[in-house]
C-alpha cells in the first residue's frame, strides 16, 4: 500500500503515467502493475475502501502543497550521507558523553 501510494502522489505530482512515477521512485514498471493487483487484493482483504485511500491520498497532496517551508530534497541528502561514516573513536566518545540512565525492571507477577 505505501508503495502504490507513494507512486501515485509522484503521478500527481509530476504528471505523468503511472508507470513514470514508479520509474522515477526506482520501481520497475513491471513491479506497478503487480503494486496495483496486490493493493486490490489486500484492499478486498483488509476491507479497506478504495475511494477512501484516494480521497486520504488527494488529502495529503493537497496539504503538501499548500505548506510554506520549502521541500526536503531526501534524495540529495541520500546522496550527501552516502558515504558518511562515523569512526569507533567518535562513536566511542559520544557514546561514553552520554548520562548514565538508571533503570529499575520489576518482574511483573500479575495476568498481564
Amino acid at each position: 500500500m505505501r508503495r502504490a501510494a507513494a507512486v501515485r502522489l509522484v503521478q500527481w505530482a509530476k504528471g505523468g503515467t503511472y508507470d513514470d512515477a514508479a520509474e522515477f521512485l526506482g520501481i520497475a514498471p513491471v513491479q506497478t502493475h503487480l503494486l496495483t493487483g496486490r493493493e486490490t487484493r489486500r484492499s478486498a482483504w483488509t476491507r479497506c475502501n478504495p475511494l477512501d485511500v484516494d480521497n486520504a491520498l488527494r488529502a495529503l497532496a493537497s496539504e503538501l502543497q499548500a505548506r510554506r517551508q520549502p521541500a526536503i530534497d531526501y534524495q540529495r541528502r541520500r546522496q550527501a550521507l552516502h558515504e558518511w561514516v562515523l569512526n569507533i573513536d567518535s562513536w566511542e566518545a559520544l557514546f561514553k558523553g552520554l548520562p548514565s540512565v538508571r533503570t529499575q525492571t520489576r518482574t511483573r507477577t500479575d495476568d498481564r
